[in-house]
């Protein structure tokens, strides 16, 4: 048996066969202004859809947290529910696996990353999300999605965070690489890019949603922990 019980907004109690469950949890009163960066932001309207405080909660036994990026779904007193969370299972690592630079935004731009990220990992039944871009809607994109196996996913009309893993990215690169100098050619341009990805990004930079390591180090505990 099942229960669900939605507290508000991405926030879902859920309670199976003795687990309990908690998705995204956002619990702040209405009022509050999250920053997306890129100096957008977001104003919390309401509160919570039923009457559910941090400190009634059950004890949970893991928190589904879909990014950890904006307070749309993880706000101030949902993250400061998290250090007593026995597991808390988010978008993995992190890592760049797949991308492709060329002058204008195409299909075939698309497809290319796609092939790279595939024939790294050789994923098999992964769901892969993106904007509502043309490119991504595309038959060529599509049928390379079916081509090796996988799902596509697309966000929600006019709902910007449910891409914001890949923005929060693509706002540390405007600032770590394109807007740091004058670029005088693409070739150039492009070499700085997959420097600061592969070297920086990849293997220097420490993130707080991945325990203050960078995505190689996570990457490398994690598939140490699942050959165990």
């Amino acid at each position: 048996m099942i229960s669900l019980t939605h507290v508000g907004g991405p926030t879902v109690l859920i309670e199976v066969d003795g687990w309990r469950l908690l998705t995204d949890p956002t619990f702040d009163a209405p009022g509050r202004r999250y920053d997306f960066g890129w100096g957008t932001s977001s104003r919390k309207t309401t509160g919570p859809a039923v009457a559910v405080a941090v400190a009634d909660l059950p004890p949970i036994d893991a928190v589904l947290l879909s990014h950890d990026h904006h307070g749309d779904n993880l706000d101030t007193a949902g993250r400061a529910l998290l250090p007593s969370a026995p597991v808390v299972i988010t978008t993995a690592s992190k890592r760049i696996v797949g991308y492709s630079i060329d002058a204008r935004m195409t299909s075939d731009l698309a497809v290319t990353a796609l092939r790279n990220a595939v024939a790294l990992r050789g994923p098999a039944a992964t769901v892969v999300h993106s904007d509502r871009g043309s490119q991504f809607r595309s038959h060529a994109y599509q049928r390379e999605l079916r081509s090796a196996g996988l799902r596509g996913s697309m966000g929600r009309v006019g709902t910007c965070a449910d891409n914001a893993a890949m923005e929060s990215f693509f706002s540390l690169l405007q600032k770590n690489v394109l807007n740091r100098r004058r670029w005088r050619t693409r070739a150039e341009l492009r070499l700085a890019i997959v420097t600061w990805i592969e070297t920086t990004y990849q293997r220097r930079r420490r993130q707080d949603g991945l325990g203050r390591l960078t995505p190689v180090e996570f990457e490398t505990l994690l598939n140490a922990a699942h050959a165990a």
